[in-house]
């Protein structure tokens, strides 16, 4: 009886190894589950902590009352454990009250996946209990306004962006900020940030439609809310719609923000951009473009008085990858002086988006990088020419002391501008732009980490099912097809008895791979006679109809396409490769693999010199299909095992292909290659033979591959390049040089690159005014030209650089600064000189009220009184109403405030530099100047008639105007000066950022200038005036009448 209870067991396990397998499950509570396969491969590090979002159909009734309360889980199968993973469904199908038939479901990669992982979508017909997963994410609307400074506000309306607490991300729903709309405007905040304020703000990308109407003005659809909506608010993931369009009505846009829980530093949110033009609409002025619709913005501002200002700042780099597959750099101004756009990118220098399209404003390789990501270029638009093109430049808004605001963007927009094709400057009525995009942040990844998350973005972006509409699911349908594969290796694979009695008993595993990556893999064995529902793991059946002889492995859903099938023998921990087979599938297939013994090849790699060469990467490859490889390491060894057969033997060094052979692998084989390398030096200079200033994009092609090179500053070195011709290729901006070399031996080259940017320079003297003679000398280096002053406009032809400019008048210099030369460039110069005829205006005008006081009556106190009053107001015009004066070392700062002409002019002096510049304020301060100004020029008037006619009416009149007029600037300046320093008057420390580029710490003081003090003496003289005219002079009407009828 024993003895058949012992046949019994060992027939049964036989029978059970033989292919039926019970498995494991995550949870028996739980009916039904299905795998979720995901098609892509999560042993690269990229795809770790991203977000899926994918729509799942059940094969059976799903219980779900709504996204909260349902039964739906997933699980992951790694290293022989179970993890639930938290998860999220949103878009529910109810096929009656309590079930469901499909969704969409949210879940995140974790961060040990390998790509030997597997996922489980577990779900029940009855009731389960809530997951209760933590609520990661979530929104809420705010608003506020803020206003610190007269002119210059912050009023926002916003949806704030929640992750566990903190706030991620802002999105503009309505308002404006020093002239920036915010409307479909996305804040990307500080870490552990809890409030949208200004002070947490870092950096901010527009997904508005926009185009320009001259200088800096635009229209946009940032202008006015339409609507907006909050589509979905999970735990993952949370969704919400913005709908805004443009003040005239032209333009629309209706964009939807999605954002993903994010568990690592960088953060992420994705934009659907759908815009509208709904008129028939046109672009002009130098920033024209056929409309721009992502743009990234950067502030910088800083202030003495208002804490709550110091914030911001303008990334050193712009990189993005250009159209011709490489990854581009340019630098940013990062102390523009310009109240117009600097560009570095201009619409005339056609710099268009690549394949793998992306842009940044960044740090450069490492540090922090904001960008956008494109999940593909196609099919953007809906007519006109396709591509996308940018556009990156600086701007200072206000530059005074004690306060400072500098901005810098880089611009994604239609591709107007193509060599030999006419401009598209027009949005026709009728174009529609879609395009789904994603804004990413990193803190440490630099430009390099936002190429790797660009890859990984087009990939989930196939992967993830997008809402196109209210519940519809854009869904793209794949061929699959079964591959049924039979190693020639039978009945010794025992998978089931060497986990149940842990012995190393042999298995025959069988992978498949494409393109060089490992899709799926499972053990040989023999079909299952027991029938195991997958859906109910308790429920267990006899198919003797599926047994099989053979041990085989089917992979289901295979998607069409070539790959290689390999077979490894295992025993323990001792693995043999022992067969493959290059396969093409595009239909049910089966394959039998023919299994050989495991054979190796020892390669040894070095130098013409004899120096151990590590990253060499040797192939074994049948018919131009890899079947095996491995690299060198330090000593220059590397082994390759494969089955025994004929093989092409490739080394790639550097990308390079450098040896092939054809070898017959067999038991133990050494081969040792010396390779003839060389190295290239390549010198950029510009046409004055100087040093390229600017990045640029170089790189050599050698065999359909691009080489880049070891050092990556002018000049650059190319290292280890193996005999054979060359291109080299050098790019900058629209500017492409091409240059055939032959390497035979270590090699210098020298490439001039004729690029010319155009610098106006207008000169103004310390009055403000032009000044129209005298020289402007520029230099860098050994180099130096100049040019003599036009009308005050010079203009140079210059390559990129850092130039001195010194404008010379007399023999003397009356200004120098240092200049970045990055691209077209106009600069507004001012200097200690001041024209010799201004002064003379107002004394003109004193000369002329003095004798007209004279000739309208006798010399007297009162008319002595009226000349004094005159000429103190005089005096006013052309002095200093408000000085500042700050000082450090070699280092000094004057400014003052005129009312003649109204202007606030800023000298900046170093050590050998010198140079003035013209604040850009709000409008409503230099009309308060005017009217001030203007004030002035009627009290004058009034003064000198009645020099005259002694009339107190008149006096009093003089005495309100003054009054009026002081009191006007005084709050003119209270409201400007006492805001940008906290005080009208006083002293202390002062931060200004000085001509070469250092932000200095100023001991300062500044207050009223001789201009106020003036107003006020003459107020006193006409007031001292009017009291003489009342109880001394004063002449009455009626005796004034009489004396003129006795003179007649």
């Amino acid at each position: 009886m024993a003895k058949l209870w012992i046949i019994a067991v060992t027939f049964l396990v036989l029978l059970i190894s033989s292919g039926a397998s019970l498995g494991s499950t995550w949870n028996g509570n739980w009916s039904f589950h299905q795998r979720i396969d995901l098609g892509i491969d999560t042993s690269n590090p990229i795809f770790r902590n991203q977000a899926v979002d994918i729509h799942i159909r059940f094969n059976k009734p799903c219980w779900a009352i709504n996204e909260k309360e349902n039964s739906v889980r997933v699980v992951v199968y790694h290293d022989g454990r179970w993890s639930e993973l938290e998860s999220q469904i949103y878009n529910l199908h109810f096929i009656d009250r309590e079930h469901i038939d499909s969704c969409n479901l949210v879940f995140i990669i974790p961060p040990f996946a390998d790509g030997k992982e597997e996922y489980y979508l577990y779900y029940d017909y009855n009731r389960k209990p809530k997951s209760n997963y933590p609520d990661h994410v979530s929104v809420e609307k705010g608003s506020f306004y803020y206003e610190p400074i007269k002119g210059y506000s912050i009023e926002v309306s916003y949806c704030k962006i929640l992750e566990d607490g903190y706030c991620v991300f802002g999105i503009g729903l309505e308002g404006k900020t020093v002239g920036v709309e915010l409307a479909q405007r996305v804040v990307k905040l500080k870490r552990n940030a809890k409030e949208f304020i200004p002070k947490n703000w870092q950096i901010s990308t527009s997904f508005a439609l926009i185009y320009a109407t001259g200088g800096t003005n635009n229209v946009g659809t940032d202008e006015k809310l339409v609507s907006y909506e909050v589509l979905v608010d999970g735990n993952l993931m949370v969704r919400l719609k913005v709908v805004s369009e443009s003040r005239n009505g032209n333009i629309r846009s209706e964009n939807i923000y999605t954002y993903y829980y994010c568990p690592s530093e960088e953060k992420r949110i994705v934009i659907d951009m759908h815009h509208y033009v709904l008129e028939d609409c046109i672009s002009y002025g130098p920033a024209a473009r056929g409309g721009g619709f992502v743009n990234i913005l950067a502030t910088r501002s800083r202030s003495t008085n208002i804490r709550e200002l110091n914030l911001g700042f303008i990334p050193p780099y712009v990189h993005f990858f250009g159209e011709d597959g490489n990854i581009k750099e340019y630098k940013l101004y990062q102390n523009p002086n310009s109240k117009t756009y600097q560009w570095v990118i201009s619409p005339e220098d056609d710099a268009d988006l690549g394949e793998n399209a992306w842009f940044s404003m960044d740090e450069g390789k490492n540090g922090y990088a904001y960008a956008v990501v494109f999940s593909t270029l196609k099919g953007i638009y809906s007519k006109g020419r396709e591509g996308v093109q940018l556009v990156a430049g600086s701007i200072v808004w206000i530059d005074v002391p004690g306060f400072e605001i500098v901005g810098a963007g880089i611009s994604a927009g239609r591709n107007s501008i193509e060599p030999g094709s006419a401009k598209v400057l027009d949005l026709p009525k009728g174009l529609a732009i879609n395009a789904t995009v994603e804004f990413f942040c990193t803190y440490s990844g630099g430009y390099l980490k936002v190429d790797e998350e660009s890859r990984a973005f087009r990939v989930l972006s196939k992967l993830n099912k997008r809402v196109v509409g209210e519940g519809e699911i854009k869904e793209e349908e794949k061929r699959t097809f079964t591959l049924t594969v039979i190693p020639s290796l039978q009945w010794i694979s025992k998978p089931l008895l060497a986990v149940l009695f842990n012995v190393p008993l042999p298995t025959v595993e069988v992978k498949l791979y494409r393109n060089e990556s490992l899709i799926s893999m499972a053990l040989a064995s023999r079909g299952k006679a027991l029938k195991i529902d997958r859906e109910a793991p308790l429920k267990v059946r006899v198919d003797l109809k599926n047994l099989t002889f053979l041990q085989t492995v089917k992979f289901p859903s295979v998607e069409e396409g070539d790959y290689v099938v390999k077979v490894f023998l295992n025993m323990g921990r001792i693995s043999k490769f022992v067969g493959y087979k290059v396969i093409r599938v595009e239909r049910n297939v089966t394959c039998f693999v023919k299994c050989k013994p495991e054979g190796a090849i020892k390669v040894r790699i070095t130098d013409q010199y004899g120096r151990k060469l590590d990253n060499a990467t040797i192939e074994l490859l049948d018919k131009g299909v890899v079947i095996a490889k491995n690299s060198s390491n330090k000593d220059g060894l590397a082994i390759i095992r494969a089955p025994f057969g004929e093989y092409d033997l490739r080394i790639i060094y550097n990308g390079l292909k450098v040896s092939e052979e054809r070898i017959n692998l067999n038991w133990h084989m050494v081969r040792n290659y010396r390779l003839k390398l060389h190295g290239l030096l390549v010198k950029i200079i510009d046409k004055f033979s100087l040093p390229f200033y600017a990045p640029i994009s170089i790189y050599l092609i050698h065999e359909g591959k691009k080489l880049r090179p070891s050092f990556g500053k002018n000049p650059f070195l190319f290292q280890n390049l193996p005999e054979g011709n060359y291109v080299l290729v050098v790019d900058y901006k629209s500017s492409h040089v091409e240059r055939f070399i032959p390497l035979h031996r270590d090699s210098e080259i020298t490439i001039r690159l004729k690029i010319l940017h155009t610098m106006k320079v207008k000169v103004f003297d310390y009055r403000g005014l032009v000044i129209d003679r005298g020289i402007v000398k520029i230099g860098r280096d050994n180099f130096s030209m100049e040019k003599r002053i036009s009308n005050g406009v010079v203009s140079f032809r210059l390559p990129p650089g850092v130039y001195r400019l010194s404008v010379i008048l007399d023999g003397r210099i009356i200004a120098s600064t240092d200049l970045e030369i990055l691209g077209d460039r106009e600069v507004e110069l001012a200097t200690i000189f001041t024209s010799f005829f201004f002064p003379i205006i107002p004394l003109a005008l004193l000369i002329a009220s003095t004798i007209s006081s004279l000739l309208l009556g006798k010399p007297n106190l009162h008319s002595a009184l009226t000349i004094a009053s005159i000429s103190l107001l005089v005096f006013s015009m052309v002095s200093p109403v408000w000085s500042f004066y700050g000082k450090k070392d070699n280092y000094k700062v004057t400014s003052n405030i005129f009312l003649l002409p109204p202007l606030y002019i800023i000298l900046k002096e170093s050590e050998f530099l010198v140079c003035g510049e013209i604040a850009n304020l709000p409008g409503e301060f230099y009309l308060a100047l005017w009217l001030v100004s203007a004030m002035i020029m009627v009290q004058i008037f009034l003064l000198i008639a009645n020099s005259r006619l002694r009339k107190i009416q008149m006096s009093l009149a003089c005495i309100a105007i003054i009054s009026l007029a002081i009191l006007l600037l005084y709050l003119v300046l209270h409201l400007s000066i006492g805001t940008f320093l906290g005080t009208v008057q006083g002293k202390g420390f002062v931060d200004m950022t000085m001509p070469d580029g250092e932000m200095i710490h100023l001991l300062s003081k500044w207050g009223f200038g001789t201009s106020f003090f003036s107003l006020f003496a003459s107020l006193l003289l006409t007031f001292l005036d009017f009291i003489i005219l009342k109880f001394r002079g004063a002449v009455p009407r009626s005796t004034t009448s009489d004396h003129s009828r006795k003179g007649s």
